[in-house]
């Protein structure tokens, strides 16, 4: 089950827990402190973050590019995440706003954060 920020209640992501349902729900960063989390994270634990697009002329099938600008991080171990469903992860992406984009109170040193949860196990 995939809902944006919406569905990220703890009786919504319990009910899916119990019923053993896989899910990722976009997630309220204002329950973190979310500045001291991203700085917290080394910058080696960012990873390119990856777009599907449908093919170009000439190209075949879905096409799985990384997204310029834009990084991943687990943030699980820096939350205390012991009110949401067992396997609870906490999924950051940081990314660089577009150019003339207001930033957020939950961006962080220039950056786009956006968070989602997640009980899908992690590789």
């Amino acid at each position: 089950m995939r809902t944006d920020a919406a569905g990220a209640t703890h009786a919504f992501t319990h009910h899916l827990a119990v019923l053993g349902v896989e899910f990722s729900v976009g997630a309220y960063l204002h329950y973190f402190d979310i500045h001291t989390v991203v700085n917290q994270l080394p910058e080696q634990a960012w990873t390119p973050a990856y777009q599907v697009r449908t093919p170009r002329a000439g190209q075949h099938g879905t096409v799985i590019e990384p997204r310029e600008g834009a990084w991943v991080a687990e943030a699980t171990g820096l939350v205390d995440l012991t009110a949401w469903p067992a396997r609870n992860r906490l999924i950051l992406r940081r990314e660089r706003p577009h150019p003339g984009a207001q930033l957020r109170i939950t961006d962080v040193n220039g950056h786009r954060i956006v968070g989602m949860r997640t009980n899908i196990a992690g590789t």
